[in-house]
């Protein structure tokens, strides 16, 4: 009976086990990096969602406010005077911009 040559030859138990060995451990870091991966895609959705969530109560708060006649004039806040109450004037004689006569503040003292 003649011997194949080397070519020809099969793989060595020392060889396959090796090779199990390196599978193993590469699928054991792919494994690892999917499950960070994971955990940090559903930490990010529960801040999206919070946000959201928060994002969706200022406009409740906001939209209950102004009707209950509460107002909000942006350019008053960027003066450092933001409106409180049903009414906000600016200045002394009365009220001069559309939102401050939409209130009738014309008779605050």
């Amino acid at each position: 009976m003649k011997r194949a040559p080397n070519s020809q030859r099969g793989m060595t138990l020392l060889e396959l086990m090796l090779t199990v060995a390196l599978l193993g451990i590469a699928f054991g870091i792919l494994l690892t990096v999917n499950l960070y991966q994971n955990e940090a895609f559903f930490l990010q959705l529960e801040k999206s969602e919070a946000n959201q969530n928060a994002r969706a109560s200022v406009a409740l708060i906001q939209r209950y406010l102004s009707s209950a006649g509460w107002g909000y004039e942006p350019s008053a806040a960027m003066n450092g005077s933001a409106p409180v109450g049903a009414c906000y004037c600016t200045g002394g004689g009365g009220c001069g911009t559309e939102w401050e006569q939409q209130f009738n503040c014309d008779n605050i003292d």
